[in-house]
């Protein structure tokens, strides 16, 4: 075994290389790709909410006038009502200094998304979590959802955060995974690890926290709020264009309407019944899940793949990269 592969490194070196990776894409994402490209949109739907206006957080016109006074111009709000309720303890500052409150708050979740990674998949392998963080320090996933203001960060923390918790705490777990959920849906994959696994309590749970948190945010904003967001979401879908993802791919190929239309969400689930089998533990689980939630979304960009990081992590260590070098 070579140098390299023995390396041993101590729970204070993790955190200074950990503080690195996260000072690298802090500087990425404020000096080389400076945008706020989606977080005006949740900002001032969560303002919207706060002035009994929520139904008109659907309304592009009623964001952009409220926003005007800031001098910025949001793009339409996409997610459902209970992120923009989420979001709306940050109203109670201006604008810019609620962005780098989020800011703040997407740095601090990205560095514990790297220390929960570390402590499922690597605790053993420094050198293959070195080369995990690498990539993390240059993805898209991290430096543009942090520059765009996006929700992935806070979305694959409390994924990973699920499965961290899990033997803990099976009531919390299963509220982090609904929360992400609730959040952007696509987390709902994650489920075919429970059910593969026989995890019946936890699926339970999980579905309980979903009925209580759509309840409750139904009662808070009202099912007016929740038509507009489901009549409006097929719309949403075809105004952007997707950066990869089958979708785009099936539009490029020229493909049928059809297939188009439908092919995006068939094929994830085609892959979804294919994995299920293969599925022995809960890691594993979500092994399979990080590669699935990026493909069941007809709108996907680089800044989706943070959750790709764990099947990346899961597959390094089976390899047992570390003994080959």
């Amino acid at each position: 075994m070579s140098f390299i592969g023995d390396i041993t490194l101590r729970e204070r070196d993790f955190t200074v290389i950990e503080i690195v990776v996260v000072l690298a894409v802090f500087v990425q994402a404020v000096f080389v790709l400076p945008c706020r490209a989606d977080f005006p949109s949740f900002y001032y739907a969560a303002k919207l909410l706060t002035l009994g206006r929520a139904p008109e957080i659907y309304d592009e016109n009623a964001l952009v006038s409220l926003a005007c006074d800031d001098g910025v111009k949001p793009y339409p709000y996409i997610y459902n009502p209970f992120f923009a309720l989420l979001v709306v303890p940050l109203t109670a500052f201006g604008y810019r200094t609620a962005y780098w409150l989020y800011f703040l708050l997407q740095i601090t979740l990205l560095w514990a998304f790297m220390r929960i990674l570390r402590r499922e998949f690597f605790d053993n392998n420094p050198l293959q979590f070195l080369f995990v963080l690498f990539a993390l320090t240059f993805s898209g996933s991290s430096v543009k959802s942090l520059a765009y203001g996006q929700s992935n960060i806070v979305v694959a923390f409390l994924w990973l955060l699920s499965l961290h918790l899990v033997r803990k705490n099976r009531f919390t777990s299963m509220l982090a995974l609904s929360v992400s959920t609730l959040i952007k849906l696509t987390p709902a994959v994650s489920v075919i690890a429970l059910i593969a696994t026989k995890k019946w309590k936890l699926l339970g749970y999980f579905i309980l926290y979903l009925a209580i948190l759509v309840l409750f945010s139904l009662f808070v904003v009202g099912p007016d709020t929740w038509s507009a967001f489901l009549s409006g979401a097929p719309s949403f879908t075809r105004r952007f264009v997707s950066e990869t993802g089958f979708r785009r791919l099936f539009e490029l190929l020229k493909l049928s309407g059809i297939l188009v239309s439908y092919g995006w969400i068939v094929v994830p689930l085609a892959l979804m019944f294919a994995s299920f089998p293969r599925i022995k533990s809960l890691k594993h689980g979500w092994a399979y899940s990080g590669w699935l939630i990026p493909m069941f979304s007809p709108l996907v960009w680089a800044h989706h793949f943070l959750p790709t990081f764990v099947p990346f992590a899961f597959s390094g260590k089976k390899l047992g990269i570390a003994r080959c070098l």
